[in-house]
């Protein structure tokens, strides 16, 4: 349940930030601070946030959403105590390459950067996409690397297979093999 908590907490607050954000725009540089993609920037946000919320879905068929949660918010606490993973990983879970997770590494992490920019577009929002960019490069940059640590840790050999086979964020066509 605290990770289902923590992970809501970091997505809502994700949400909110980029709310804030745009709002903060619109009231200094006046209301035409928009993108004006008109009824196709809204479709084409509307199904950036269908696919994310499908993809969550085909995730947690897969892996049950209390684990699934649990073992992010694990990650999340190390990171923001800055403790570095290692020889014995914080979480125990099995190595599960089903689903989602034969397209990309963190099916997850996708789903919230769809969502995210799926919001900026039907929002017609640009701050929000400028946000969406910043959270896609720090999952990229930061969050994934130190995660991974961990996952090495846990599962050796195996998980440098399933790196070295499947993308971190976006599906490339790649497939894991095993």
């Amino acid at each position: 349940m605290v990770g289902l908590l923590s992970i809501g907490a970091v997505i809502f607050g994700t949400f909110v930030v980029a709310f804030a954000i745009n709002r903060a725009a619109h009231v200094v540089l006046g209301a035409g601070f928009q993108l004006d993609l008109g009824s196709a920037g809204r479709v084409a946000g509307l199904g950036l946030v269908a696919a994310s919320i499908a993809l969550l879905g085909w995730t947690f068929r897969y892996r049950k959403p209390g684990v699934l949660f649990a073992s992010t918010a694990i990650m999340f606490y190390s990171f923001l105590r800055r403790q570095a993973p290692g020889p014995k990983p914080t979480r125990t879970e099995p190595f599960v390459v089903v689903g989602p997770y034969r397209l990309v590494r963190h099916p997850m992490y996708l789903s919230v950067v769809l969502a995210v920019f799926g919001a900026g577009l039907f929002r017609d929002a640009p701050l929000f996409l400028i946000w969406g960019v910043v959270i896609t490069i720090w999952f990229l940059a930061v969050h994934i690397p130190f995660e991974e640590r961990d996952l090495e840790a846990l599962f050796g050999d195996e998980f440098r297979r399933y790196r070295k086979q499947v993308p971190e964020l976006f599906p490339s066509g790649r497939r894991y093999q095993k």
